[in-house]
């Protein structure tokens, strides 16, 4: 497991940077606001934004973040440790993300864990997060609730996020979303895997190329299956403001594979009450 701040450290930390006084507070440059964690080696993909918003946290919303990263981070860890240690990794970025969430959208709804009518939850992203008809510009992965997607070979594009249309999260009122993708979230599960090149555009910032990539860490977790998680050139989110396209080019073809992302869902509750478009309490 990666070494991570004892916990009453971490909250002082956290809070000295996006509490109510917190050094974060208000229009922050993104080199500046993410400078301690790239000297750690943890990248912002830049897609077009220079600027973020942070809404201060409360004591009891660093809390709750900080249980939610540690918790999740433990219980991954008996499956996949690469990953619990990577999940980690990414803490001080999922908490200031909690504040960007609070800011962009716009209710100065308190963080919780899990959601409660009035507030912004967090989750760990699941498939249905994605596919929700609330988003907009779709997804590969077809299927309600599974993370099994249809790859082709060859240099046609296999979309992950979007497709020709660039892909966008809810910015409906009281069913906002935002997610966080973290740097080296893509994971493959139970299969050699099947990519080798990446390429990550939006709508501001399209003229990015493709990057090579290969799995930089291989192991089986309990249930015997392979994991393979590719490395990517930094963490990025999804957002209602900037349309995102996120591909890949498969060497083999494979129905389906496997393929998930790593990463934090921030949500007023009813995008998750509802799940967009029934009165279910799932998505």
């Amino acid at each position: 497991m990666s070494i991570v701040l004892p916990y009453s450290a971490a909250k002082a930390k956290y809070l000295s940077l996006v509490g109510t006084n917190g050094k974060f507070i208000g229009s922050q440059p993104v080199k500046a606001l993410f400078e301690e964690e790239a000297n750690n080696g943890i990248s912002y993909y830049n897609l077009g934004r220079d600027t973020y918003t942070l809404a201060p946290l409360s004591e009891d919303e660093v809390d709750r973040i900080i249980y939610f990263v540690r918790n999740n981070a433990k219980l991954t860890q008996r499956a996949d440790p690469y990953t619990a240690e990577n999940f980690l990794k990414h803490e001080s970025i999922i908490v200031k993300y909690a504040s960007v969430a609070k800011a962009l959208f716009g209710k100065n709804e308190p963080i919780n864990y899990p959601a409660i009518p009035g507030s912004i939850g967090l989750a760990t992203i699941i498939p249905q997060v994605l596919q929700s008809s609330l988003n907009s510009g779709g997804v590969g992965w077809s299927t309600s609730g599974t993370w099994d997607i249809n790859l082709t070979a060859g240099t046609a594009p296999n979309y992950l996020i979007g497709s020709s249309t660039f892909f966008t999260t809810s910015g409906t009122l009281n069913q906002q979303l935002l997610c966080l993708i973290l740097q080296d979230g893509v994971v493959e599960i139970g299969s050699t895997p099947a990519i080798d090149q990446f390429l990550l555009v939006s709508s501001a910032k399209s003229t990015y190329a493709p990057w090579s990539t290969y799995p930089m860490v291989s192991e089986s977790n309990l249930l015997g299956k392979s994991i393979y998680v590719y490395n990517t050139l930094g963490f990025f989110d999804l957002t209602p403001t900037l349309g995102v396209r996120f591909s890949a080019r498969a060497v083999y073809n494979r129905s389906p594979a496997n393929i998930r992302l790593v990463g934090v869902a921030y949500y007023e509750y009813a995008f998750w009450a509802t799940g967009g478009t029934t009165p279910s309490p799932f998505i």
